[in-house]
């Protein structure tokens, strides 16, 4: 059995991450694929049998990533309100910096790929466990309304990603502070206890 070249692997990954950019979920080819990261065909089917594996693999490298970027710099010494604003702040900067990202993971949710992982909700929740922990202390402490903390999860990304698709619409690609304390203020003020 061969061994694989981890830097191969992350290399066709990534090209697969600007493919599905470009043409879609549904426009990932295995041919194409190989043929735009620089292998054979028969070396991309060591690395991942089918296109399955591929989507798969780009799941988990993608949420790995996200969830690594979003927790990065938190101090947990810190109070629960900057804990949290950080988190917005280090996701919205990977929803703009990162459109190949976003894209998959946007196309990926709302594909049968996920429907079938997400049968078993421990699929995203092993990438976001720190932040669910999160509103789950801020719930305890009775700060936060109380709610399902994975439904905190749902209704902080989702004004941020609408926030994100507005600043990308006007053609930013740094968020703007002042804009982003306003919109963090609203997600605040919608699930803290006041």
């Amino acid at each position: 059995m061969r061994v694989k070249d981890s830097a191969k692997e992350i290399a066709i990954l990534k090209t697969a991450l600007n493919m599905i950019e470009a043409e879609g979920l549904a426009g990932l080819k295995m041919s194409d694929l190989a043929k735009r990261a620089g292998v054979a065909t028969g070396t991309l089917y060591i690395y991942y049998p089918s296109k399955d594996a591929i989507v798969q693999s780009l799941y988990s490298f993608v949420f790995g990533q996200l969830s690594l970027d979003v927790l990065k710099e938190i101090q947990p010494a810190v109070g629960l309100k900057e804990q949290l604003r950080l988190i917005s702040f280090n996701y919205l900067n990977k929803f703009i910096t990162y459109p190949e990202h976003r894209i998959f993971i946007e196309q990926y949710l709302r594909s049968p790929y996920a429907q079938e992982e997400h049968k078993n909700l421990f699929s995203i929740q092993q990438y976001i466990e720190p932040v669910i922990n999160l509103f789950a202390l801020g719930i305890k402490q009775g700060i936060f309304k109380p709610m399902d903390p994975m439904l905190f999860v749902t209704l902080c990304r989702g004004a941020l990603d609408n926030y994100g698709w507005c600043l990308i619409s006007k053609g930013v690609s740094e968020i703007e502070m002042e804009s982003f304390d306003g919109v963090f203020e609203v997600i605040w003020d919608g699930i803290s206890k006041r």
